[in-house]
């Protein structure tokens, strides 16, 4: 016999294998729980908790770099509740009732804020202007 007939019933043996393999694989591309829906991630809620510690610093930096906030009061604006902890200020944040940013709404505001002109108020930058502002 040659090598080709011995080919044959490994290449039959191996093909639900490889099948199988490639529908695990497809599977881990679907939707995350909060994307159903959107490729996007625009139906995603934003964290609260890791908005307003993205929010804090840039506000911090912003308005400290603008001139609109002294150096001893920029060390108040990050303090932190302890070692790693969060900002005293987003310690319990949480958005105002009925507001619900989405993620994509959230990252637009912290793109905007690390891009916008610093003389531009902190307040003032209309990405993040969502329920009312933050």
């Amino acid at each position: 016999m040659n090598g080709s007939s011995h080919a044959a019933p490994r290449r039959a043996r191996m093909l639900p294998r490889v099948l199988a393999g490639v529908i695990a694989f497809l599977a881990l591309g679907g939707p995350s729980p909060g994307h159903v829906g959107s490729c996007d991630g625009s139906g995603e809620l934003a964290d609260a908790a890791m908005f307003c510690e993205a929010y804090r610093t840039y506000y911090c930096a912003r308005e400290l770099s603008g001139g609109r906030l002294p150096q001893d009061q920029y060390l108040q604006c990050t303090m932190r509740t302890g070692p790693g902890g969060p900002y005293t200020f987003c310690s319990g944040f949480n958005f105002t009732p009925g507001c619900e940013p989405s993620q994509r709404s959230a990252d637009q505001c912290i793109r905007a804020l690390d891009t916008a002109d610093v003389a531009v108020r902190t307040d003032d930058v209309a990405q993040c202007d969502f329920c009312g502002g933050v």
